[in-house]
């Protein structure tokens, strides 16, 4: 096997970058908070890493808010 088809079939995980790989990486922070026993709020809050695996895009921070009501 050629140097250059062996570097195309080996694929090492700890070295992502060295493969012409991209990533993305969400890290994320949300709680529910039950203001009585019909009413429910919860926040979220996630941090994006290299959105869509493009390093020319800045990182992202995105709010959102989920309410519940049961009837």
């Amino acid at each position: 096997m050629s140097s250059g088809a062996r570097g195309q079939a080996q694929t090492p995980i700890g070295n992502v970058r060295a493969c012409g790989l991209t990533y993305e990486l969400v890290l994320e922070w949300t709680y529910a908070i039950a203001l009585g026993r019909r009413l429910t709020i919860q926040p979220d809050v996630q941090y994006v890493i290299n959105p869509s695996g493009v390093s020319s895009v800045g990182n992202a921070v995105v709010l959102g808010m989920r309410i519940a009501i049961e009837f």
